[in-house]
Order: structure tokens, then C-alpha cells, then sequence
């Protein structure tokens, strides 16, 4: 098992996978969820995140985590992470081409078909309207014409090393899943024994074996190899609050992470296969990162600023958990 982050890229392929919206808790439900399309979630530069795009990435997370608290977190990331991009490029002057607007057009009639005559429901049961959809389909081309601007180039077989150097980790894990069997206290006082085992100096790898119920570990005995965006966040950030040879312990929605950091360069055979494990797509992993990079300092030389409304992100919270929460049976 891979703790892969979900890919929620703003384009047709993301609307179509949040289609159920609120409705994804089974049965009848206790509300009908309707978002009112002016609440203004954020403002972005000059771009205004509506309610209802919010509310879709919310929904979608909170189906995969159901935990309401990061399901929040992460929908506001990923509507200040697309918005960035719309707002950088606008005041950069970028239009997007005949080209791109006819695909722009092209991807929301496949969002539309994939509705068929349900889609004015969804638009409306998720607060949505025709000019988000446009935005959200929009991201991935103004996406595209800002990489352009960035023109990498390929990189050189010396300048993808120093990118594998200083941009991948490696760990290994305890992995204490939550599920029907263990709950969660259980859980994580199990994690916490074995924090305790591993930090008293026990063999790591063999609390692995004995605790351990991520099957991935058994195929990558010497630890996963990642970089940024390729781990669910909370993995990926305990990953780097800690330095190799040491642990951690952190909670996804997979359950309980005893997290061992390990050396990259522990030696030069190792290094090498590692890097030779990745290789083949360190070209994309550099060019995301570093356009993550170059979009940052964008945002500071065009003083794109970014504003919550705190009052309408908890009301629009409180009433998709309504709208996905069963009603009582009698």
C-alpha cells in the first residue's frame, strides 16, 4: 500500500469523481444540502472562491478521511492552491488561446455527460454554477500557461541527482489501522507502545514484522522512497519534522504511522538504487516542484494576498455533514 495523497486536480476528471456530493453517506438523508452560490469562502488576489466549489472538495475529502476537521484543512489548500494559479496568471495578463478554450469547452460537456439529466442537480445540490464549473475546468490551462513561462528545459543527469538529494525522503513505518476490529483509542495506544519499543532502541524492522499491517513494507523492506505530494500530507510532513535515524508518530485516514526517517545516502550503492528507482520520473517531480516554487515567489511579486471567511467555512461545514448524515431510522 502506497499512502498516496488524492489527486484532486481542478479539471473535468475531479468533478466527475465528487459526483455523489453530500449524498455519499448511504440511505435517506437527514437534509438536502443546498449552498447559496454568492457565499465567498476566499478571496484570492482578485479571485472569489465560491461556496459551492468549496463544498465540493469537501465533500470529497471528508467521504475519504471522515474526519471533518482535516477534510476542512485540505479542501481550503486545494482551493487556495488553484486559485493561486488563476490569480498569478490574470495579473500577469495571460489569456488562454483559441485552443485552449475550445478544450476548456470540451472538458465541461464531458463533465455534462457524465451527469446526463442529473446534472443540473448536482450543480444545484452542491451550490454550484455554470461559471464555476468553468473555473475549476479553467485551472489545469492556466496551470499549463504559467509552466510555460517557467520553461525548465530537461534536466541534466547531474541536476536530477541534486534534485533526488534534496527533494525525496525515505522511511519506513508501523502502520496500527482503525477499522471495525481496532477503534481508535485502541489504536493509538498500540502506536504508542510501539513508539516506545522503537525509540528504546528495539529493531525497527522487526516491530514492522510484528505490528506492521501495511503489506506495501513487505515489498519495499528497505523503505518507501517519495518526495513532496506523493505521501498523504500528515506521513510526508512527519517524514521531514524528524531527522534520519529518528521517529514519529502520526495519524491519517489509514490509521496510526510509527514513522522511522532513513538516510538517502546511507551509501553510495544504496543512493544509486534508489535514484535508479525513481528516475524515470524525477523529470515531472522537479518540474511540479519547482513551478511550486517559482508560483510562490509569483505570488509575492504580484502581492496576491489570500483571505478567509471563517463565519461562512464552518456554516457551509456544518451543512454538507448535515446533508451527508443519515436520518435516524424508527
Amino acid at each position: 500500500m502506497k499512502f498516496t495523497k488524492t489527486a484532486a486536480a481542478v479539471i473535468a476528471g475531479a468533478l466527475i469523481l465528487t459526483g455523489c456530493g453530500a449524498n455519499n453517506g448511504g440511505g435517506e438523508q437527514k437534509t438536502e444540502q443546498t449552498i447559496p452560490t454568492d457565499n465567498v469562502v476566499m478571496t484570492v488576489g482578485t479571485e472569489s472562491v465560491s461556496g459551492g466549489i468549496f463544498t465540493l472538495f469537501f465533500n470529497l475529502y471528508n467521504g475519504q478521511m471522515n474526519d471533518t476537521a482535516r477534510a476542512k484543512d485540505r479542501a481550503l489548500e486545494e482551493c487556495e492552491m488553484g486559485f493561486k494559479r488563476i490569480a498569478v496568471a490574470k495579473a500577469m495578463g495571460i489569456e488562454l488561446d483559441d485552443e485552449a478554450q475550445k478544450n476548456m469547452e470540451d472538458d465541461k460537456n464531458q463533465v455534462k455527460e457524465s451527469y446526463g439529466d442529473k446534472y443540473e442537480s448536482f450543480l444545484e445540490k452542491n451550490g454550484l454554477t455554470e461559471a464555476d464549473i468553468d473555473t475549476m475546468v479553467g485551472m489545469g490551462y492556466y496551470t499549463d500557461a504559467l509552466k510555460a513561462k517557467l520553461d525548465m528545459g530537461e534536466l541534466t543527469d547531474d541536476e536530477k541527482r541534486d534534485y533526488f538529494k534534496n527533494h525525496y525522503l525515505r522511511a519506513k513505518h508501523v502502520l496500527i489501522s482503525i477499522d471495525d476490529d481496532t477503534d481508535d483509542a485502541a489504536a493509538k495506544a498500540k502506536a504508542e507502545e510501539v513508539l516506545a519499543k522503537a525509540k528504546a532502541g528495539e529493531n525497527f524492522d522487526e516491530l514492522v514484522k510484528e505490528y506492521g499491517e501495511d503489506p506495501g513494507m513487505e515489498s519495499n523492506p528497505d523503505g518507501y522512497v517519495f518526495t513532496d505530494g506523493t505521501m498523504v500530507q500528515e506521513f510526508e510532513d512527519g517524514t521531514k519534522s524528524i531527522q534520519p535515524g529518528e521517529f514519529t508518530l502520526v495519524k491519517t485516514s489509514y490509521g496510526y504511522h510509527v514513522i522511522q526517517r532513513l538516510d538517502l545516502e546511507e551509501s553510495p550503492e544504496y543512493f544509486e538504487e534508489a535514484y535508479a528507482s525513481v528516475e524515470d520520473t524525477i523529470d515531472q517531480a522537479a518540474e511540479n516542484g519547482l513551478f511550486e516554487e517559482q508560483l510562490e515567489k509569483w505570488v509575492t511579486e504580484y502581492n496576491v494576498t489570500v483571505t478567509e471567511n471563517d463565519d461562512v467555512i464552518e456554516k457551509l461545514v456544518d451543512a454538507a455533514v448535515a446533508a451527508a448524515t443519515p436520518a435516524p431510522t424508527e
